[in-house]
């Protein structure tokens, strides 16, 4: 087998250059390291996805790996978010 031309789902597919600004804009303004998930189209108004997809993402399990539940709330790490962004991006 050529391993060359192989490539595997873990192997990134490179973003658009619409989709770079998108998140150099996105992680810019989100200020903080944890972020509620209720409330992240008030904090980056640039965030393509509402919270009630992202909570639909959630509970398809393909949202951000990295959250907390606190009082009936999910935080994610500013980290997995973006993470979780640029692979649904690089879908796209």
């Amino acid at each position: 087998m050529n391993l060359e031309n192989h490539t595997t789902e873990s192997t990134p597919k490179a973003l658009s250059p619409i989709a770079e600004k998108l998140m150099a804009t996105i992680e810019s303004e989100i200020k903080t390291d944890v972020i509620a998930r209720h409330k992240i189209n008030i904090i980056s108004p640039s965030f393509p996805l509402g919270h009630r997809t992202m909570a639909n993402r959630d509970a398809l399990k393909i949202g951000p790996k990295e959250f907390q539940l606190i009082s009936g709330k999910i935080y994610y790490t500013k980290s997995s978010l973006l993470e979780n962004l640029r692979t649904y991006l690089a879908k796209s």
